[in-house]
């Protein structure tokens, strides 16, 4: 664009010469011309600065973008992971109380056949307190539970095995819905 204002410039002087205007006017001008050519290209160049300023302010927003979609992405695949282990932490809390139960089931019948279970009743909050994870829960089958005889104890624990089975395993619970047995008190 310099080189095309230089060139006018030149052309503009040289006809000014030769309707013979003197040197001093055409040079004043030339000057004015010359003045009005640098603040152009001042302007340019800022202009210019300011177009990489804002090249350079997308680009780091776009970054930026970028990088919280990334961390998003990462937060949203350790939330599923998360989700994951506490899915099978869960399974398996699940699986182990129901083994407990089935331990806990053949015990109570061995007592109940000895006619000695009524004396390990003032244990069930003992063994009720090995639940943990589903005291409250079980809990909740019957306000009185603090009372509970073993007998009492075993029976809400079944209820809460065959509400939350184990996942593709059937077991004698299952199978005693069928044909539900109730536990006897000698």
């Amino acid at each position: 664009m310099v080189t095309a204002v230089n060139a006018l410039k030149e052309s503009i002087e040289e006809k000014k010469f030769v309707n013979d205007e003197d040197e001093e006017s055409v040079q004043e001008w030339s000057s004015g011309i010359e003045e009005i050519v640098n603040q152009a290209d001042e302007c340019m160049r800022e202009l210019t600065s300011q177009i990489e300023q804002i090249d350079r302010n997308l680009k780091h927003a776009s970054a930026l973008h970028e990088h919280k979609r990334e961390i998003e992405l990462e937060r949203e695949k350790l939330r599923q992971k998360q989700e994951a282990v506490e899915r099978a932490l869960a399974e398996e809390d699940v699986k182990k109380i129901h083994e407990f139960y089935e331990k806990l089931l053949f015990n109570v019948e061995s007592l109940q056949t000895l006619q000695s279970i009524n004396k390990l009743d003032a244990a069930v909050r003992f063994t009720f307190d090995k639940l943990d994870v589903i005291k409250n829960e079980v809990a909740m089958i019957d306000e009185n539970w603090s009372e509970w005889t073993f007998v009492q104890f075993l029976e809400a624990l079944e209820k809460w095995t065959i509400n939350n089975p184990v996942q593709g395993v059937e077991s004698s619970k299952t199978k005693a819905v069928a044909t539900p047995h109730k536990f006897e008190s000698y």
